[in-house]
């Protein structure tokens, strides 16, 4: 992953994805709020009274509501940054749920900078052909996915923890483009997050906690690699391995201390996003 600033806004964005940047923009954000003199205006000023910390830029609306007012605005910095009007996140459940977004969604659910709390409901994984209409998932320990179609000029994302692993919320969004765009798997570029790495992937008993896919994936009988879980699956749908572009990155290791962890923080993290749109 490459290192980019857009307008104050610090995020990484994947080498394969960025070499069709006329095509699409992208970017995985961290923790911090923009920042500098190019942020956006609804940044400066702010108060940052959030309960994750001064400067953080958490995206997900909380369930006891607590920080919904910062969120607000960090969604808004996030479509200022990007210069885009609106965009389209879900209150994520860890189901291989995939939203086809045309332009009613877009009228009905999409969050803008007048309604940024608005959101779609029991969805991880998203499917697009419409351009400027910004894609987001939340992730702290998961994997945000990217699915990006050059030929049929696609888009798609998923929000993938063990249990959408499991369930290959993947595979079913390789469906939905091949239904909706006619992306064949060939044709496709993917890209994942920072996210839970294998030596932190602990679990109290994998083999009879996890899906028995995961068997293979267990290293020392607790530890699983869900990075190559996760890139097993994409191979076996037929997406080339040079087409993928992992972070490879743990966000519980001290080279992922720029991205919320849900672990590592005892499960009162933030998010940080996967933010993309095709131009």
């Amino acid at each position: 992953m490459r290192k980019a600033v857009l307008k104050g806004l610090t995020v990484f964005q994947f080498h394969l994805i960025q070499s069709f940047s006329d095509d699409i923009q992208h970017g995985v954000t961290t923790r911090r709020e923009p920042v500098g003199a190019d942020a956006p205006s609804a940044q400066r000023g702010a108060s940052g009274n959030s309960p994750f910390g001064r400067g953080e830029f958490n995206l997900k609306f909380m369930e006891d509501g607590e920080d919904s007012a910062k969120v607000r605005k960090n969604r808004v910095k996030l479509l200022e940054s990007f210069g885009v009007k609106v965009g389209v996140s879900a209150q994520q459940t860890h189901s291989k749920n995939v939203l086809l977004v045309d332009e009613k969604v877009v009228h009905d659910q999409a969050f803008t900078l007048s309604r940024p709390q608005r959101e779609a409901q029991d969805f991880d994984g998203f499917v697009t052909n419409l351009r400027e209409v910004g894609l987001l998932v939340q992730v702290a320990d998961c994997q945000a996915i990217l699915f990006f179609d050059s030929k049929n000029k696609a888009l798609g994302l998923a929000h993938a923890g063990w249990r959408g692993l499991g369930k290959n919320i993947s595979a079913e969004v390789v469906k939905m483009m091949r239904e909706n765009f006619g992306t064949e798997p060939r044709d496709l570029l993917v890209g994942i997050s920072p996210s839970l790495g294998p030596q932190n992937a602990e679990f109290s008993d994998p083999l009879h906690e996890l899906p028995e896919s995961f068997a293979p994936y267990i290293l020392d009988g607790r530890r699983v690699d869900l990075w190559e879980y996760s890139r097993d699956q994409l191979l076996r749908l037929g997406v080339p391995a040079s087409s993928i572009e992992e972070a490879r990155i743990c966000t519980m290791s001290p080279a992922g201390a720029k991205f919320y962890s849900y672990r590592k923080e005892g499960g009162k993290s933030g998010r940080f996003g996967l933010f993309a749109y095709l131009k």
